[in-house]
C-alpha cells in the first residue's frame, strides 16, 4: 500500500513538473517572439500559457506587454489587473514600471487621456512610485486646473516636489498648490503645516494674502474640531492664530466664542469673560447670533 502511495505521489509530481515546464516554455517562446517583433505570435504563446496555468501572474503580465507593443491600452489594463490579482505585492513594481513606460509612449502618440489614466493606475497600484518630476508637475497641473480633482493633483504634486532641481519660481507655485489641495480635500492639519512651510521658504509669496486667509480659516476649523473633541487648550491655541491673523473676519466672533467656551471648560473664567465682552464690543447693535450668545453667557457668569 505504501509503495502504491509513493508511486502516486511521484506520478502527480511529474505531472505538475511537466505542466510547469510546458507553461514556462510557452512564456519563454512568447517573450522571444515579442523580442523579435512577432507580436501576434507572442500573444498566441501567452494565451496558451494562461490556459495551462490560469492562476499565475506571469502569463497575464506578458500578454499585457504584448498588447502594449500593439498600443492596445484597454487590453493592457485588463491583463495587468489580472497579473496584480494573482501576483499581489511582488508584482506591483514591475506593473507600475510597465504603466510608466506605456504612459510615455501614449504621450508621444498624443493619446493624452489614456496617458493620464496610465499615471492614475500607477498611483493606485503603488502610491510611492517615483514619477519623473516634469511628468508629475504636468499631471498635477492638469488635475488642479482642468479637472478640479485635488486628491489626484495632490498625489502628483507631492511626487514632483521631492526634486531638489526645481527652480524657486516653480517650487513656490507647486508648494502653494500642494497646500491648497490639502485645504480643498479637508486635510486641515497638513494644509496648515504646508502653508506655514510655504511662508517660511517664501515669506513674500505673491499669494500671501490668500495664504493668510486660508490659514485663518483652517485654524478656525481646527479650533472648532478641537473644542468638539474636548481638546480645549488646542482650541484656544488655534483660535489665537486666527485672532493674530485677523482673517477671515466673518468668523472672528465664532472663534472668540469657541475660545471663551474653552476657557470656561478649563476653569479660566476671566479670560472667558474678556472674550465674550470682545464679541459684544464688535457688535454695537447686539443682533448677531454670537453677540446674543455672549450676552447670555455673561449673565450666567454674574
Amino acid at each position: 500500500m505504501r509503495i502504491v502511495k509513493s508511486f502516486l505521489i511521484i506520478g502527480i509530481s511529474l505531472v505538475i513538473i511537466s505542466c510547469g515546464g510546458k507553461y514556462q516554455k510557452k512564456i519563454n517562446q512568447g517573450r522571444q517572439s515579442l523580442k523579435n517583433d512577432k507580436v501576434m505570435e507572442a500573444i498566441g504563446y501567452f494565451e496558451q500559457a494562461i490556459k495551462d496555468n490560469p492562476g499565475s501572474p506571469e502569463g497575464y503580465y506578458w500578454l499585457g506587454m504584448a498588447n502594449k507593443a500593439r498600443m492596445r491600452y484597454g487590453d493592457f489594463v485588463i491583463n495587468m489587473n489580472k497579473a496584480l490579482i494573482y501576483g499581489g505585492d511582488k508584482e506591483r513594481k514591475r506593473i507600475a514600471d510597465a504603466y510608466y513606460g506605456f504612459a510615455r509612449e501614449l504621450e508621444a502618440a498624443n493619446r493624452l487621456d489614456s496617458m493620464y489614466d496610465a499615471f492614475e493606475h500607477i498611483i493606485d497600484i503603488m502610491p510611492e512610485y517615483k514619477i519623473g518630476d516634469d511628468y508629475a508637475i504636468h499631471l498635477g497641473n492638469k488635475y488642479f486646473d482642468e479637472k478640479f480633482d485635488y486628491q489626484k493633483a495632490l498625489a502628483f504634486y507631492v511626487t514632483g516636489f521631492e526634486s531638489d532641481d526645481l527652480p524657486d519660481a516653480v517650487k513656490q507655485t507647486v508648494l502653494y498648490r500642494i497646500s491648497r489641495c490639502y485645504y480643498e480635500v479637508g486635510d486641515y492639519e497638513n494644509a496648515n503645516r504646508s502653508y506655514n512651510r510655504l511662508l517660511d521658504l517664501f515669506p513674500n509669496h505673491p499669494k500671501k494674502q490668500i495664504i493668510y486667509f486660508d490659514i485663518g480659516n483652517i485654524n478656525y476649523k481646527l479650533a472648532e474640531q478641537a473644542y468638539k473633541n474636548g481638546r480645549y487648550e488646542d482650541a484656544v491655541q488655534r483660535g489665537e492664530v486666527v485672532l493674530r491673523i485677523g482673517k477671515p473676519k466673518i468668523w472672528i466672533s465664532d472663534v472668540q466664542r469657541i475660545m471663551g467656551d474653552s476657557y470656561l471648560k478649563m476653569g479660566e473664567r476671566e479670560k472667558a469673560v474678556a472674550l465674550f465682552q470682545a464679541i459684544i464690543k464688535d457688535d454695537p447693535y447686539q443682533k448677531q447670533r454670537n453677540t446674543l450668545y455672549a450676552l447670555s453667557k455673561l449673565k450666567e457668569l454674574e
